[in-house]
């Protein structure tokens, strides 16, 4: 359940992107949210809580604390523009209901910001020196967004990422899916970075 949504109002979205980064295997898709935040300079615009988080309570002070939330971020000078949707705490994919339903409403966010697409990333289990693995809504769209990766064929992708990916093409949304390989779930930077490189190649993203 979406329990709370803050955005800020006047946001010229339309024609820009929206990349999906949560804490996943490695940390790889919150580490590539975060770095690419900062390489474009984008400013925080809103928040949303969701029953889609575990049970906790985030206390970066003595005695004061806050429920995990996606955080929102737009670059409106980097060409493509930029809305980034990331998380300080895991979704649970043990409710399937609340995981399916937040990850369902970041797809609908980004029609009804009418962004052009979504790119979810995620690491995955594999060897630190392998490329990026792409998939997307379409066969002829994962090839034009492998850019050097590796198109993903004849597996089960899981995690958030492909969860996103097969949303989106239920709602019409072009959709592209980018796995970092990792060998273990620790924060792995390395791979955030390898994902941002791959975004940023893939898009042709200008800093403006």
């Amino acid at each position: 359940m979406i329990l709370l949504e803050r955005l800020k109002p006047g946001l010229e979205t339309a024609g820009s992107v929206l990349v999906l980064g949560l804490q996943g295997w490695g940390g790889v898709g919150r580490i590539a949210a975060s770095t690419l935040t900062a390489m474009v300079g984008a400013e925080r615009v809103g928040e949303c809580y969701t029953s889609g988080f575990p049970d906790s309570l985030i206390c970066e002070e003595p005695g004061f604390g806050r429920l995990p939330c996606l955080e929102y971020h737009f670059s409106p000078g980097s060409k493509p523009r930029l809305f980034i949707v990331s998380s300080d705490a895991m979704l649970n994919p043990e409710a399937r209901a609340e995981f399916y339903e937040t990850l369902e409403h970041v797809v609908l966010l980004a029609k009804k910001l009418g962004a052009d697409m979504v790119v979810a990333v995620d690491g995955i289990l594999g060897e630190e020196e392998d490329p990026p693995k792409v998939f997307a809504t379409t066969r002829a769209l994962a090839e034009t967004a492998s850019k050097g990766g590796e198109v993903v064929r004849g597996v089960v992708v899981r995690g958030y990422a492909g969860v996103v990916v097969g949303l989106s093409q239920l709602h019409r949304v072009r959709g592209v899916g980018i796995l970092a390989p990792c060998e273990n779930p620790a924060p792995n930077r390395g791979a955030g970075v390898k994902a941002v490189k791959h975004i940023v190649k893939m898009l042709d993203v200008d800093l403006g």
